[in-house]
């Protein structure tokens, strides 16, 4: 989740704690719209102090977001002069002198982030979780990318007076946050905060109509990108670290593939599912073992330190129990992380002998946080899941009672030994 705009609720789950060190990659910012843009740059530091008008066909490069810190670009529009104060904005208002920037972004525009290096891996997206002013592809030197086929249609327009009548589209959070547009200020419901704060109890079919055609339009539009809170599993992306990225303001179709998720209740065993390039279990699963399915593969305590070990737990629809699937580039062909919701904590064996626990550990892209998934015919429905660093050890549910310990163990094929929810 983002961290740094109340509004920003939970785009692209970024962390933010990882060890610093420096990195070749760099970023590049294009602008591929027929009108001048200015940029907004968090962390302001890494170019022209958070901000620099850009024209139409032009691009700039700078050196990647420090190691440690996960940093986002924008597109601001209509920018204009406010004597000693900061440039007033149609779009993308931020605090500072003139055209830089000393804040982070306002509502209602396009966002790209990336967080480089979180133990060998980046994490980047597209966010149009506080709403969008520029259709906005990313891509990364290796030929991945992620972009709109044109721009989505907007709900609810933002009318701010400074020149930019229709310019910037309100999300259902932000709009909500502000009083405008259908949704009554139901801050809670359309940013999924407070009850509403799991994937589980902030599903999409309680929105209005409007609200979901928000989300469906980008979805639809612009495949692989972040419409709301929790959209992990079609937003987020990774690779091993190393790349160079584009950003592209009024940029074209990426490359990579989602399909538009679907959300189910808290009685299902997943909770978001989708397909993106290189397999077909990427998405936001729930994990039941079948010797009881009252029970979910679940973080104890909900921790987020590394060695924190898994166990099944009754089902409470927290982020404890929601795991991101991807088999994007960080694993080895065929296999998947799976992380924790929320976070860049992967799901690895702590050891290669029959019995070893099963913990979070900051994803490095190592072989035993790499799993290999095999389905089951008998019963149908059933997946076991083994570490590529012990391929002859499966995941097991040691008991039958909630909290009971999980681990890697040899393979029986018993129902301690299957799970469902893929």
């Amino acid at each position: 989740m983002k961290s740094i705009l109340p509004a920003a609720v939970a785009a692209a789950a970024i962390a933010f704690s990882f060890s610093h060190s420096a990195s070749a990659a760099t970023i590049t910012v294009k602008n591929n719209c027929s009108y001048q843009i200015a940029i907004g740059v968090w962390p302001a530091s890494v170019y022209a102090n958070g901000g620099a008008f850009l024209n139409a066909g032009a691009s700039v490069s700078f050196p990647s977001f420090p190691v440690g810190n996960g940093g986002r670009v924008w597109s601001r529009h209509n920018c204009v002069a406010n004597g000693s104060g900061p440039d007033t904005c149609s779009s993308g208002q931020c605090g500072g002198t003139g055209i830089q920037c000393a804040g982070s972004t306002a509502a209602g525009v396009s966002e790209g982030e990336i967080n480089f290096n979180a133990s060998g891996t980046d994490w980047y997206d597209v966010s149009y979780v506080d709403g969008l002013n520029d259709a906005t592809t990313i891509a990364t030197s290796t030929g991945v990318s992620y972009g709109c086929s044109t721009k989505p249609s907007c709900p609810t327009v933002l009318n701010n007076g400074y020149g930019g009548s229709g310019d910037s589209c309100q999300s259902p959070c932000t709009a909500a946050q502000e009083n405008i547009g259908p949704w009554n200020g139901n801050t809670a419901l359309y940013c999924c905060t407070g009850s509403y704060g799991t994937s589980a109890t902030c599903p999409l079919s309680s929105w209005t109509s409007s609200a979901q055609s928000y989300v469906n339009g980008i979805h639809s539009d612009c495949p692989g990108e972040y419409a709301y809170a929790y959209d992990d599993s079609i937003g987020l992306h990774t690779v091993a670290t190393g790349p160079s990225y584009t950003i592209t303001f009024c940029g074209g179709a990426g490359g990579g593939t989602s399909s538009t998720s679907s959300t189910s209740s808290t009685s299902s065993t997943s909770s978001t599912s989708t397909s993106t390039t290189g397999g077909t279990y990427n998405g936001t699963w729930q994990l039941a073992p079948e010797n009881n399915t009252a029970l979910r593969l679940d973080v104890s305590g909900n921790g987020t330190a590394n060695g924190t070990y898994l166990q099944a737990y009754t089902s409470n629809g927290t982020t404890a129990q929601s795991f991101v699937f991807s088999n994007s580039g960080v694993v080895p062909s065929g296999d998947y992380n799976f992380v924790k919701s929320g976070g860049a904590y992967c799901v690895q064996a702590a050891g290669t002998t029959s019995g070893s626990r099963v913990e979070i550990w900051s994803c490095a892209g190592t072989a035993a946080q790499a799993w290999h998934i095999v389905a089951d015919s008998s019963p149908s429905g059933y997946y076991q899941l083994s570490p590529s660093s012990a391929g002859s050890l499966v995941l097991d549910n040691t008991g039958t009672s909630s909290g009971s310990a999980v681990e890697v163990v040899t393979s029986n094929s018993s129902s301690a030994q299957q799970w469902s929810g893929l």
